[in-house]
C-alpha cells in the first residue's frame, strides 16, 4: 500500500543539487545509480529544466541536510533487504 506524503516538500534548486552531489564526489550517473533516480530526470533537475516530485524532494533534502546519516541508513537498508528480501 502506498500513501502519499501529507507534507509538501519544496524542491531543492539546481545549485543545491549540484553542491550536494559534488560534495559526495559522485558523477550524475554514479549518484543516480546509488540512489535510484533516473539519470534523465536528475540531469533535468540539475539544469533547472524540471523539478523533482514530492517524494524525490524529501529524499534529496535528507541527502542535502544529513548526507552521512542518510547514506548510512540507505546502506543498512540495502544490506537487510539483500539478506532477507521478503521483509
Amino acid at each position: 500500500m502506498t500513501e502519499k506524503l501529507k507534507r509538501k516538500w519544496p524542491a531543492p534548486n539546481a545549485e543545491q543539487l549540484k553542491l550536494m552531489r559534488r560534495g559526495m564526489n559522485l558523477t550524475q550517473d554514479a549518484f543516480c545509480a546509488r540512489f535510484g533516480f533516473p539519470v534523465s530526470s536528475y540531469v533535468a533537475w540539475e539544469e533547472g529544466a524540471r523539478t523533482p516530485k514530492n517524494e524525490a524532494s524529501l529524499i534529496l533534502w535528507l541527502l542535502i541536510k544529513f548526507p552521512n546519516k542518510t547514506t548510512g541508513l540507505i546502506s543498512q537498508l540495502e544490506e537487510r533487504t539483500s539478506q532477507n528480501p521478503a521483509h
